[in-house]
């Protein structure tokens, strides 16, 4: 894979959560490790805790080359809880932040890439007609998930979807759809594999690119429980209601990732613990 100097891997990350940290870090060296040489991005939402600095180091620590530090503001009409720290991602499509880049590939980060054929998203003919592509969301088939997106930054665009972030209530998914309606090219879907894509056979879990662990925070695939950490070792611990179902092999195989050496010396000191418990089986 050679070097790519118009196209970047970017993340979203608000460090509200540690599991979305510990989420960016292991996407950081999944793509470390099958596409070392394209650029890698974090959008960073700006807190007072815990400190930047922290964050940033840590980030870059686990390959996230350059890091962009995003205004934390939340919508008037917003509902307090589950969307807290993520309206931002709307910053992804401001061109002013990603100057010199021509595409951009977008991935959430509570998702892994687990095969080097991540590279086939680096191809220009998938933006040939649309500005942007992603694959739809199985939770929700009316839509497309934007938890991996193939995009170029655009300013009128960015503009449009801050507009209804900041004007909504909810997260960012209905606003990206509703100011690209009719301009959205199709990924296949290995690129985005989360929800049902497994269980109603729109997925395999065998060709999975890019896993997206959907669903609570308590059934992120990097969520620092013991038991929940236990539960994956053995193939469980899918959200039953929007997380992703019929692929234990794929939560089994985040586990061995997570506890492997290389991604055991990056995670937070609690997952590191977390894991070690559930390797050891001690309650």
């Amino acid at each position: 894979l050679g070097r790519h100097e118009d196209v970047a891997f970017v993340t979203y990350v608000s460090a509200r959560r540690l599991a979305y940290i510990d989420g960016a870090v292991l996407l950081g060296e999944s793509l470390k490790l099958h596409a070392p040489h394209v650029t890698r991005i974090a959008l960073l939402e700006e807190l007072q805790n815990p400190p930047m600095g922290f964050v940033e180091n840590w980030l870059q620590s686990a390959g996230w080359d350059k890091l962009k530090e995003v205004p934390s503001l939340v919508p008037r009409n917003a509902v307090l809880g589950i969307n807290d720290g993520i309206h931002m991602k709307a910053m992804l499509f401001n061109d002013e932040i990603f100057a010199g880049y021509d595409r951009l590939v977008y991935i959430d980060s509570d998702a892994w890439v687990r095969s080097s054929k991540i590279a086939d998203l680096l191809d220009p003919s998938i933006l040939s007609s649309m500005p942007i592509a992603m694959t739809y969301d199985w939770n929700d088939p009316k839509m497309f998930n934007t938890g991996v997106m193939v995009y170029r930054p655009n300013r009128a665009m960015f503009h449009e979807v801050f507009g209804m972030v900041m004007a909504g209530w909810d997260h960012d998914q209905p606003s990206i759809n509703a100011a690209f309606e009719g301009q959205i090219a199709t990924l296949d879907p290995v690129f985005n594999v989360h929800g049902p894509a497994v269980s109603s056979g729109n997925a395999t879990a065998e060709d999975a690119v890019i896993v997206h662990f959907t669903g609570q925070v308590p059934s992120k695939g990097m969520f620092a429980d013991a038991d929940h950490l236990r539960s994956m070792r053995f193939g469980g611990g899918a959200d039953a209601s929007y997380g992703l179902v019929g692929a234990g092999c794929l939560y089994a195989e985040y586990f061995r990732w997570m506890a492997s050496e290389r991604c055991q010396q990056v995670v937070s000191h609690l997952l590191r613990s977390e894991l070690n418990k559930a390797l050891s089986d001690v309650e």
